[in-house]
């Protein structure tokens, strides 16, 4: 498969949040037929859903990759597994979550993987980290740049961009 440029969303809420994110990060900086190439600040953002939870520490990552989508998704499966994910309560609280935001300009549609993310273009923690990394990025599935969907949603849910950063030295 050839080379595409994808987007991933990354969240924790439990414990070490920053050293959780930074741990996938690296693992998925280590995994063949991934090169990350930007890492977006990190923000501190209110649970949606399920409110009595600690908050998220959000960022995105924006990676090339040859893996197909499915193929991806398998990968950030295992990262969530080995680094102990459990979900037991549905959009709970997490060590770590990875969504695959976009995929080049690939709409799939699947049982288990639907790109775009369904709800991100819907969410400011992970359009305002996308957009840090990806300012002219647009969404050309839902005809919408990133800029204008931030502008629908900007301020309904505190984000807070925090001054700690994962830097891409760090992971390489």
């Amino acid at each position: 498969m050839k080379e595409t440029k994808a987007y991933l969303g990354l969240g924790s809420n439990i414990g070490d949040r920053m050293a959780y994110l930074r741990e996938a990060v690296d693992k998925l900086s280590s995994t063949e037929q991934i090169r990350i190439d930007k890492i977006s600040p990190v923000y501190q953002t209110e649970p949606i859903g399920y409110v009595a939870q600690e908050d998220f520490y959000n960022m995105v990552v924006e990676i090339v990759t040859n893996l197909s989508p499915m193929h991806l998704l398998e990968a950030c499966m295992r990262i969530e597994r080995e680094m102990g994910r459990a979900e037991s309560v549905h959009k709970g609280p997490r060590i770590i979550d990875i969504d695959i935001l976009l995929y080049g300009d690939m709409l799939v549609n699947e049982y288990r993987l639907q790109i775009p993310h369904p709800l991100f273009l819907d969410r400011e923690f992970t359009l305002r980290p996308l957009y840090d990394i990806a300012p002219d990025l647009r969404v050309e599935t839902a005809g919408i740049s990133i800029r204008e969907a931030l502008d629908k949603v900007a301020g309904a849910k505190r984000v807070l961009k925090l001054e700690e950063k994962i830097e891409l030295g760090e992971v390489i």
